[in-house]
């Protein structure tokens, strides 16, 4: 999944189990990597001296058309040491930001090009068997590599040169920094994707002659809370109203999930374990918190609290249906195939986000925008829900 969803990616070891190499080995994969036919190269790694076959190497990338992006090194804040290939004109150069700007760790040096967030939390492999945090421009650079996937995928005879004018072109300030912009080097690109044709609410599971139940909608939307409210699902604010601006809390929707399920037929693991602090079983939505906690479908913070009072973020709706269809079904829920929205490149939770909207379960916001950290109506969830739960259904009949 990733950034570019769509790239196949080629790795190339140069390190043995313990960690160590020659200087050749980065050198002999950028070659391979030209000769496999890469599109781009990544190279999360920096030499203190401007070698020759380093340069050798990277020069025949970049004759073969190969797009290479560099991590500018991490020589910290008072260095002026210069790192290779970075350096080179031949490569993209990467710095680091955190949530104040330039890191203090990160390179600061007029050959970098743009930077990326290398201050965040990634479990990275340090061996065979071990994993840890890690931090540095190393990280910034996949972000910054990833995007020229993008670019290359919609540009395919785009030069180092258009591409490097694209991404710093549409770079923000972020502190000292000029932050690289994903959806912005995208559209300095001239590329157009296809918005995102929502998919109807209407179904054999509910169809347009369904009774209507809710005086403060009209349209599908009326006949699809209606079904909801039929089923048992999902029920109004008051008996004639449903509420459609209200926002819904992470509780209430994680008993709407599992009444859908139910509604199927279906069934989630069972568990009579509290999860959280403050879920005790005794609560409205409590069950159905801890029913979709057993099955690994939600988490809480890590305070070890799940917060079931607070609002549920559009992002974090597609992890409920993505992953309860998946393990009420048995049966994977559509991969992502593409970014359907202009903001979601970045989101935390983006492949689910586009999993969801690919299966047709989620719609935009506004436009061609998505609205990730926007709270959940209970209008947009009407509509998510009715498509997902005629999609539990027929998975039964299927």
């Amino acid at each position: 999944m990733g950034l570019a969803p769509d790239a196949r990616l080629l790795s190339y070891r140069v390190f043995d189990d313990d960690g160590a190499g020659t200087s050749y080995g980065p050198v002999n994969a950028i070659r391979q990597a030209v000769r496999d036919g890469a599109d781009v190269i990544s190279l999360s790694l920096s030499y203190r001296e401007p070698w020759t076959p380093l340069r050798d190497a990277v020069q025949t990338a970049a004759r073969a058309g190969v797009v290479v992006v560099a991590a500018a090194g991490n020589g910290g804040f008072f260095s002026d040491e210069v790192f290779y290939p970075a350096a080179w004109r031949e490569t993209i150069a990467v710095g680091a930001t955190d949530r104040g700007g330039v890191t203090i760790y990160s390179t600061r040096a007029d050959y970098i090009d743009l930077y990326a967030p290398g201050t965040v939390t990634l479990l990275s492999s340090t061996g065979p068997h071990a994993y840890r945090n890690h931090q540095g421009t190393s990280y910034a650079t996949p972000y910054v590599a990833g995007t020229v996937a993008l670019l290359l995928e919609a540009h395919p005879d785009a030069t180092l040169e258009q591409v490097r004018g694209w991404l710093t072109g549409s770079t923000v300030p972020h502190g000292s920094a000029m932050l690289l912009q994903v959806e912005g080097a995208l559209a300095a690109s001239g590329h157009q994707p296809a918005p995102l044709t929502p998919a109807p609410v209407l179904s054999d599971w509910c169809p347009a002659d369904s009774p209507t139940m809710f005086d403060d909608l009209d349209g599908d939307m009326a006949v699809a809370a209606g079904c909801l409210a039929r089923d048992g699902i999902a029920y109004g604010t008051s008996h004639d109203r449903f509420g459609p601006d209200r926002t819904l809390t992470r509780g209430q929707l994680a008993s709407f999930v599992t009444r859908a399920v139910d509604s199927a037929g279906l069934d989630l693991p069972a568990s009579d374990d509290v999860a959280f602090s403050d879920v005790h079983g005794s609560g409205t939505h409590d069950g159905a918190v801890m029913e979709l906690a057993a099955a690994g479908i939600v988490a809480g913070y890590s305070d070890g609290t799940f917060r079931p009072d607070a609002p549920v973020t559009r992002a974090h709706v597609t992890k409920y249906l993505v992953e309860a269809f998946e393990v009420a079904t048995g049966t994977p829920a559509p991969p992502q195939t593409r970014r359907w929205f202009n903001d979601t490149a970045t989101a935390t939770l983006a492949a689910f986000i586009n999993r969801a909207a690919t299966a047709g379960w989620a719609h935009p916001a506004d436009g061609d925008s998505y609205g990730p950290n926007m709270p959940l109506s209970r209008v947009d969830m009407a509509a998510f829900l009715t498509r997902w739960t005629a999609d539990l259904h027929r998975s039964q009949n299927s």
